[in-house]
């Protein structure tokens, strides 16, 4: 069966939850100073500010499905710049950020981050967005192509040191 792209739905959070775990633990294995780690319970609080995040931002979560199982999914809200942006340096318009892309394993490198990034791109069109944002681990090199093969550009760059 060909997964599909979908809405998320209330019957799709222990996927989800799942889903965040993994991306958590790919994460941490990536994390060449080892600062990020999934602490036990991680799951259902992060599940919970994740969906209560996009909520309160107008955003929108889209899941990968396959065989009734969530296998990916994409979560992004809608954000404005904040005041001293406003005074210094950008306009007033909105723009979209992407929390959280994870596509399971067996799922990559097939077209399904690009036809969620189009999803949500979409939707940040029809929200009046001009811009769209999302944040990678550095030493995920392989998110980082994706992003940039996608049409994204690194803007900032945070540096980090271990003290």
């Amino acid at each position: 069966m060909q997964p599909i792209i979908r809405q998320y739905e209330d019957r799709d959070r222990a996927g989800l939850m799942k889903c965040l775990e993994d991306l958590q633990d790919h994460e941490a294995a990536l994390d060449p100073i080892k600062h990020v780690v999934r602490k036990d319970g991680f799951g259902e609080p992060y599940t919970a500010w994740i969906l209560e995040t996009v909520a309160n931002e107008d955003g929108i979560i889209y899941v990968v499905e396959d065989n009734d199982a969530v296998v990916g999914f994409i979560a992004c809200g809608i954000k404005h710049n904040e005041k001293q942006e406003l005074l210094a340096r950008s306009n007033n318009k909105p723009y979209g950020h992407t929390y959280e892309l994870y596509v399971a394993d067996a799922y990559r490198s097939q077209g399904v981050g690009a036809q969620l990034m189009e999803k949500v791109e979409s939707y940040f069109r029809e929200k009046g967005c001009e811009l769209a944002s999302v944040y990678a681990i550095a030493s995920n090199t392989r998110a980082w192509d994706f992003y940039k093969k996608n049409g994204y550009f690194d803007r900032y760059i945070n540096l980090i040191k271990k003290i």
